[in-house]
């Protein structure tokens, strides 16, 4: 791929539990990712990894430790989505089933967003023992622990001209922004 002028490539991971894998269907084993995102690096591509935080039955430990898998990975970047089970798929009719959607306004587009965390909007689903603050949380505190590292800030660096290190100054800036946030939510914790 490399050779036909592959410059980036994508993995959908979904998690860092192999257990939580399994339960969607994903039949990969982590090792293999891990050896799958180390021989694209080797031959120069970038790589960039994708998330799911909050799958049905996932506790903070496995978030925490999807969100660890993801830095123990030779990757470039990452992102973080919320679980949305989408009207239409099994696990929307299994959740909507047994009462465990907050919504079931199929209208609602807005609210059927990844992102959600990042945004003023509720998320459609919360797995058991958790609650809608703590995943939005969780989704910024993932970012900010892929990206603030030096290993991360120097890995992805090296993959950008000027221009682009100037084009994405205003996501640098965000991602301050989310770290600031997450440093007092944590002081105002400790403070209460």
């Amino acid at each position: 791929m490399a050779k036909a002028g592959c410059k980036g490539l994508g993995f959908g991971i979904e998690s860092g539990v192999q257990e939580l894998l399994l339960s969607v269907g994903k039949k990969q084993q982590l090792e293999d990712i891990r050896r799958s995102c180390k021989l694209a690096r080797k031959y120069g591509i970038v790589v960039g990894g994708g998330f799911i935080l909050g799958f049905p039955d996932e506790t903070k430990e496995m978030t925490q430790m999807t969100i660890d898998y993801a830095k123990s990975l030779d990757i470039h970047y990452a992102q973080f989505s919320i679980m949305v089970p989408y009207p239409g798929t099994p696990l929307y009719k299994q959740l909507k089933d047994n009462g465990e959607l907050l919504s079931e306004d199929e209208q609602d587009f807005a609210r059927y967003n990844q992102n959600v965390g990042l945004t003023e909007l509720e998320p459609i689903f919360v797995p058991k023992g958790r609650t809608s603050d703590e995943i939005k949380k969780v989704q910024k505190s993932a970012y900010v622990q892929f990206y603030f590292r030096p290993r991360q800030a120097w890995m992805i660096l090296q993959t950008l001209s000027i221009n682009q290190i100037l084009e994405r100054i205003p996501s640098l800036l965000a991602i301050i922004k989310l770290s600031t946030q997450n440093m007092i939510s944590k002081i105002n914790v400790l403070l209460e």
